[in-house]
């Protein structure tokens, strides 16, 4: 046990890390001894497999570091380098820039995806005139509702003075219809239906 800021940490977490970190390199090993030219070609399931083995051991080496007890951890040297190859992997290991080529290669990717200044310019001429045309289509939808609830209103104040038909005949008055057309059509006999039959159209 190891404490730092006033809290416990277990370095139970950094050997489980050091045990992945393991395991990833044995197995990228291996893979490279799979692909490796100067050998005997393997089958291409063969290397499929391994190189899903490989991926699953970068993912649990990837979900060990983001542990959030490690977030609280420093890590030094317990001595001081001493030599020219010591001084060089600490150079590297504590290297907050990146070296110049990759400075440049980075500064290029940037420069293809970003936007020049007159598509830029076109960009936000685009926008305002967009929003100018959203602006007169909501002010045109605002005056139609408007109108729509004048109608509305006009048509409530006014429906009670204005004889209006009714559109459709009430269910108990269109069922008293059909109870006496059925009973008129039982009085019906079958003389009378032959002889309205025969008369022929009126």
């Amino acid at each position: 046990m190891d404490e730092f800021f006033g809290q416990n940490v277990n370095i139970v977490e950094l050997e489980a890390v050091r045990s992945k970190l393991l395991q990833l390199q044995e197995t990228f090993n291996f893979f490279l001894q799979t692909v490796n030219p100067e050998l005997p070609i393997a089958a291409w399931p063969e290397i499929l497999n391994k190189f899903n083995i490989l991926v699953a051991k970068y993912v649990n080496l990837n979900n060990e570091i983001i542990n959030p007890v490690l977030k609280k951890l420093v890590l030094h040297p317990n001595e001081p380098a001493t030599t020219d190859q010591e001084n060089q992997i600490m150079g590297v290991l504590l290297r907050t820039k990146q070296i110049p080529e990759i400075e440049r290669e980075e500064q290029e990717v940037k420069d293809e995806v970003s936007i020049p200044e007159d598509a830029k310019a076109l960009l936000e001429n685009d926008i305002a005139a967009m929003q100018n045309a959203l602006s007169i289509w909501q002010a045109k939808i605002k005056k139609y509702d408007s109108f729509c609830n004048f109608a509305e209103e006009t048509f409530d104040k006014h429906m009670d003075k204005a004889a209006l038909k009714t559109r459709y005949v009430p269910e108990e008055e269109q069922e008293v219809t059909e109870d006496l057309a059925m009973e008129e059509a039982d009085k019906r006999t079958l003389e009378d239906t032959l002889s309205w039959i025969s008369s022929g159209p009126k």
